[in-house]
């Protein structure tokens, strides 16, 4: 299982740096692994989806024979399920390959684990940008991360890309030309007031809420598990759906062994750069902070496939999840966590911001977005 073109070039270059292969060798089999778990986690992701369809077609025929007593309610269980489920293996997919932005790369996976099935293709592709849409609200939602995209935004206006930024910002909310920051940071209040009307009351809270105020599971999972269990209340036989929880659960086992062993190879390069050498060659310690950089990436993407948006939005979730994995796994090396996870704050900020950026000047993306928020605020009020 090959490792991505960018990280096999840092690990390469590490290698040539005093030509030995002790750090490629110390890290290469965790990152194996967790690539290997990734995978797994797609196809089981795909197993559940695939279960849920076959449920929701045997379930439709025996209907036209029998009726149902209340067929709506069964109609929006299985819709609703088949959605978030979609979503599921479309996370796992950019877990796999540690992106959200590589369209091809994903597209071109999906195909193969769906064996060119163009309807359920299709279906994958509107999940995909849906949830990079997904992605888009909830970081413009949440206050602390909009606010250090804002910051960027103002400091970059002569960018090319930013200036698409400001333009299709302009669609959404009014800037002011004379101090873009204040117009920017309604943003977050904006979008928030909108979302909060598809949400129960108990989970409305305002934007950027502190890390005590978040769920011990996500809502991504928290919404798909509630799903599944009103489909099994709906059927009266919760049992029909035990084959698509099964698979649901073997793939957020093997979503988890892959954050666990993302983190492992970072520890073990952590743990072994000083008696390499490699700090003391030709630009060694530059090509050190390369590969730690990649390394941290490898473990951020592995944990937004398990959690969802929410994940790639709110940094409380990620390091949740980090420290419960740290603490199970029984042969994870030596490592600060709480380094790690100050490390892990800023490259999630960076990539925060150009995911952003790219989402922000997605015009399938964007529009997407705009749609669905302008929806949610002629809502009327709950």
């Amino acid at each position: 299982m090959n490792l991505s073109p960018e990280l096999s070039i840092a690990l390469h270059r590490i290698t040539a740096c005093n030509k030995s292969e002790r750090l490629l060798m110390v890290v290469r089999e965790d990152l194996v692994k967790s690539l290997q778990a990734g995978q797994t986690a797609v196809a089981y992701a795909h197993e559940a989806w695939t279960q849920l369809e076959q449920l929701g077609a045997d379930v439709m025929s025996i209907g036209r024979l029998v009726g149902f007593v209340d067929r709506d309610s069964l109609h929006k269980a299985f819709k609703d399920s088949k959605l978030l489920m979609r979503d599921r293996v479309v996370w796992q997919a950019m877990g796999r390959f540690r992106t959200i932005l590589d369209t091809q790369v994903i597209m071109d996976y999906l195909a193969v684990i769906v064996n060119s099935d163009t309807t359920r293709l299709s279906q994958l592709r509107n999940a995909y940008y849906k949830v990079q849409s997904d992605v888009v609200t909830g970081m413009m939602e949440n206050y602390h991360s909009w606010e250090k995209f804002a910051r960027n935004v103002c400091g970059n206006v002569e960018d090319d890309d930013m200036q698409v930024v400001l333009m299709n910002l302009g669609l959404f909310v009014d800037l002011s030309a004379q101090n873009f920051y204040p117009s920017l940071m309604e943003v977050p209040f904006i979008v928030h007031n909108a979302l909060s009307k598809t949400r129960p009351p108990s989970e409305a809270q305002l934007p950027g809420g502190t890390t005590s105020s978040i769920p011990k599971i996500s809502s991504d999972a928290k919404n798909l598990q509630e799903s599944l269990a009103e489909l099994g209340r709906v059927l009266s036989y919760p049992d029909f759906v035990d084959p698509v929880q099964e698979a649901l659960k073997l793939s957020n086992k093997a979503s988890l062994v892959a954050i666990q062993h993302s983190i492992a190879a970072w520890g073990r390069l952590r743990n072994d750069i000083d008696g390499s050498g490699v700090l003391s060659c030709d630009d060694g310690a530059r090509k050190f902070r390369k590969l730690d950089s990649l390394l941290q990436e490898e473990i951020l993407f592995t944990c937004y496939a398990f959690l969802g948006k929410d994940g790639a939005a709110n940094f409380g979730m990620v390091e949740q999840v980090i420290r419960e994995q740290c603490e199970s796994k029984k042969d994870m090396p030596q490592l600060s966590v709480e380094a790690l996870l100050t490390k892990l704050y800023t490259t999630h900020s960076h990539l925060q911001q150009a995911v952003l950026t790219e989402l922000t000047c997605s015009e399938n993306v964007w529009k997407r977005t705009l749609t669905r928020i302008a929806q949610l605020r002629r809502k009327p009020d709950s």
